[in-house]
């Protein structure tokens, strides 16, 4: 790491059991950096914080460790990640990367970089604490819409309607946004709003709709348990006798990833009427 000029840091920022920021990872590797950091170097975060992190944790860790100033002796920015996990059309190289600089001179030199291999482009934020909070914004935006979908198939569940007619009945009209309902896990969507809930709360506001969202979303995986036990009774089966296959553990498909993944929640649930369950992943 001695040797490098460009560094970049890309760790989870997972949530801790009370749903407040775990910068741990984040603050780990800057320690790590730091402690390798030579004059004339950039360093560049991926990770999705809240805003001011780049600047008042990390920053300060990296002064620490190195003994050098920053602005002096070394440079900051931040880009965050966009790749999707399983898509094979969005990849790194066609999407548009979003990248900032604590000046001009630092922003050209990254965007100068990311452009090497980024064929979409990059943008430039205004400032890193505008691509800090854009990061979390976009999760947030998916996490709102997802659950305004799984709100709608609660209620046509009880309608006795079927969801995803509904939805793919409105995904005609040219300006529907085309979400779907669905299980919300995951190390990004699922977790992210609460950094952008965390920083609001700070500063004196407390969120509404985002948590509204997460609330929905983080309930899903019991709606789809019960919706199961519902088929079965109706079925004429002995819940406690029944035998259920899950297919797929992951937080979605074509992944390995089980990172706080929802089909927890439904075989959790399922379990609770001593039903026998059998789980098959194929990407494991």
């Amino acid at each position: 790491m001695r040797d490098a000029k460009f560094h970049i840091v890309a760790l989870p920022t997972p949530i801790n059991s009370d749903k407040t920021p775990d910068l741990s990872p984040v603050e780990g590797a800057s320690r790590i950096v730091g402690r390798n950091l030579t004059k004339g170097s950039i360093v560049v975060y991926e990770s999705t914080v809240y805003p001011g992190v780049t600047e008042d944790i990390c920053i300060p860790i990296l002064e620490e460790q190195s003994g050098l100033k920053c602005g002096v002796d070394f440079e900051i920015g931040y880009s965050p990640e966009r790749i999707n996990p399983g898509d094979k059309v969005h990849s790194l190289e066609n999407i548009t990367k979003t990248v900032s600089g604590m000046d001009e001179e630092t922003f050209d030199e990254i965007a100068k970089v990311y452009e090497l291999v980024i064929d979409a482009g990059v943008h430039k934020a205004g400032s890193i604490k505008v691509a800090e909070e854009a990061k979390v914004v976009e999760n947030s935006q998916r996490d709102i819409n997802t659950a305004f979908m799984n709100e709608l198939a609660m209620v046509f569940d009880r309608m006795g309607i079927d969801a995803k007619e509904v939805i793919d009945t409105m995904n005609t009209k040219w300006n529907a946004l085309k979400f779907y309902l669905g299980l919300v896990g995951g190390h990004c969507i699922g977790v992210d709003p609460y950094y952008f809930v965390y920083e609001a709360e700070k500063l004196g506001y407390h969120s509404q709709i985002i948590l509204s969202g997460r609330k929905i979303n983080d309930g899903m995986g019991k709606f789809v348990a019960d919706a199961i036990i519902k088929k079965l009774i109706l079925a004429n089966k002995v819940v406690r006798q029944a035998k259920v296959v899950i297919l797929g553990i992951t937080f979605k498909e074509n992944t390995t990833d089980t990172r706080n993944s929802k089909v927890v929640d439904i075989i959790a649930r399922l379990r609770e009427y001593g039903i026998e369950l059998i789980v098959v992943n194929s990407n494991s």
